[in-house]
């Protein structure tokens, strides 16, 4: 039979080879010496992106095969090895080949010290070849105590930078002095995207770094806890930001303590894509800030918010150390009248002051308040009330530990009745609260919501009885044609009949019970045989410790045994 890569057109050859993977090309490539050559002049797209592992890099250098692959076309290489020099030799043999490379990421697969390179120069040698192409550099856990400052001002390309010690020996970070005055030198940076870790200090090298950036639109400091009591940070600092980057429109500044919670990859990913966005260079303002740390650290930050009242579209601030203080007074003067996403963590305000940053974000659409203990001489209906305001709010998470009279209980169950006006909200998670009967039914009013997530705090385990939980099932079924979605957590009087109530609630596909022990075997079968007409309503059903259900700490063996015996 002929050789099909003799007669095909390059077009077609190249539709058909498509559907072969980078190791595919290199098997194809052994066939013949016609093959050794047309194959990888055919699937240059599968060699746009290149990735060396602890486990493929011995196959590098030897490889003739995979070197006659890379070319122009090569632009992506992800480097994750152990050994740091090995990193630097992929990057000279990428050079060698001509490949154009504009994004580099090199990570450490291990999570483990690096293989540390002296001689930070080789790294320096290595990414300076693809100096007129490399707009996209991510280090994790350094190879070398590079200078960031080098690095912005000798890739004049690069827009995209991700420069963080997620493992490397802190001790080995003696740069400071030399960054700071590095950070003298004239240059002008074109980086747009700006992620750093604080184990370069924020007084001495992140700060000199951004007179330099002003073409900057993200900026993202993560901070070790320790490293802010040697670090000159003030609110001047931060309010120094907005005058030393005017384009930037989303700053994240979080402190890694032991409870850290790394900020979301997939931010960072759109906010590289948006920081590209040509609609989006010639916007003037802070859209997202999100701060994370002491209370002090957040007050330093507050300037920078103060700043951004009239752009800010999203602001996150959490306090991890309630030990350190909650109050952060500043925050409820503050205006937001383009504000569609609030999350507030462990800060204290007065009810005065929650009232006025509520009212004051009219077009809120998302509102999370996890606050712990709320003071006891503070009143939490105007801040409630202020939240039955909101026309466009369609997530509302509320978690609060009242500390508060059964009266006080009553007026919060008045105020969320206001809710039942809203046509907007879908999702309403309400965490420790204490409700009244006319607040639980009152729940039941509210047209539009799809997701309802009511979870009680040991505290208030017996605030509510179990006619009253009977009442609140019944009048669900009766007058909510929406809700899809119920979670109710830690309420010990449930039981089969309330479980076999909300059976009847019409849209219900998504079921959730958590610590209910007055809930049985036939508990469940009552809630699917009272949806026999429509089982295909039923998409999850979760029943756990609920010890009188087959099934122990996890219900699901138990909930197929009773699916499959109806």
């Amino acid at each position: 039979m002929p050789d099909f890569t003799t007669f095909l057109p390059n077009e077609i050859l190249t539709v058909i080879l498509s559907h072969l993977d980078q190791n595919d090309c290199l098997r194809c490539m052994c066939v013949s010496r016609h093959w050794f050559n047309a194959i990888p002049k055919n699937m240059q797209a599968a060699w746009n992106s290149v990735t060396f592992t602890h486990t493929s890099r011995h196959y590098f250098k030897p490889n003739t095969r995979l070197l006659h692959c890379l070319g122009l076309y090569t632009q992506k290489a992800h480097i994750s090895l152990m050994d740091a020099e090995e990193a630097c030799d992929i990057l000279q043999v990428l050079g060698d080949m001509n490949c154009t490379i504009n994004l580099i990421e090199i990570t450490n697969p291990e999570e483990e010290d690096y293989g540390y390179v002296d001689d930070e120069n080789m790294l320096y040698q290595s990414l300076e070849q693809f100096s007129d192409s490399l707009t996209d550099l991510t280090l994790l856990d350094q190879p070398s105590d590079i200078s960031p400052f080098h690095l912005l001002s000798h890739l004049p390309a690069l827009t995209h930078l991700t420069f963080l010690y997620q493992h490397t020996s802190i001790e080995r970070l003696q740069r400071t002095q030399q960054d700071y005055a590095d950070g003298m030198t004239e240059f002008v940076s074109n980086v747009m995207f700006l992620n750093l870790d604080s184990a370069l200090r924020y007084d001495r090298r992140i700060m000199a770094l951004l007179p330099h950036c002003p073409q900057l639109k993200a900026l993202i400091v993560t901070t070790q806890y320790e490293s802010y009591y040697g670090s000159d940070l003030t609110d001047g600092d931060f309010e120094s930001i907005l005058e030393l980057c005017p384009r930037v429109q989303f700053v994240i500044w979080f402190c890694k303590n032991d409870s850290y919670r790394a900020p979301d990859d997939k931010k960072f990913q759109q906010w590289k894509a948006l920081a590209m966005d040509p609609e989006q260079r010639s916007q003037v303002g802070i859209r997202e800030v999100e701060l994370d740390g002491l209370i002090y650290q957040l007050e330093a930050a507050l300037p920078l918010v103060a700043g951004s009242q009239q752009t800010l579209e999203h602001l996150l601030i959490c306090n991890f150390d309630e030990d350190e203080g909650r109050v952060l007074p500043g925050l409820g003067s503050m205006r937001f009248p383009k504000m569609k996403k609030l999350e507030v963590f462990d800060v204290e305000l007065t009810s005065t002051g929650w009232a006025n940053l509520v009212s004051s974000c009219q077009t809120l659409e998302h509102l999370w308040i996890v606050n712990g203990q709320w003071p006891i001489q503070e009143n939490i209906n105007p801040m409630i009330a202020a939240i039955g305001s909101l026309k466009y709010l369609q997530t509302l998470e509320l978690g609060i530990d009242l500390q508060i009279s059964n009266i006080g209980h009553q007026d919060l169950s008045r105020n969320f009745r206001s809710f039942s006006a809203s046509v907007s909200l879908r999702s309403l998670r309400l965490y420790t609260m204490c409700l009244s009967r006319q607040g639980l039914l009152g729940l039941c009013d509210i047209p539009s919501l799809q997701e309802l997530n009511i979870s009680v705090g040991y505290k208030h385990l017996h605030c509510l009885q179990l006619n009253e939980w009977v009442a609140f099932a019944e009048r669900l079924a009766l007058v909510n044609d929406g809700l899809r979605s119920l979670i109710l957590d830690g309420i010990t009087k449930i039981t089969d009949e309330v479980l076999e109530r909300l059976g009847r609630v019409k849209q219900l596909s998504n079921l959730t019970i958590h610590h209910a022990p007055g809930i049985t075997n036939a508990g469940v079968g009552l809630f699917i045989n009272s949806r026999e007409k429509d089982p295909s309503m039923i998409k999850k059903l979760t029943i756990q410790d609920c010890h009188r259900v087959v099934g122990g700490e996890s219900s699901l063996y138990g909930l197929k045994r009773i699916f499959t015996s109806l």
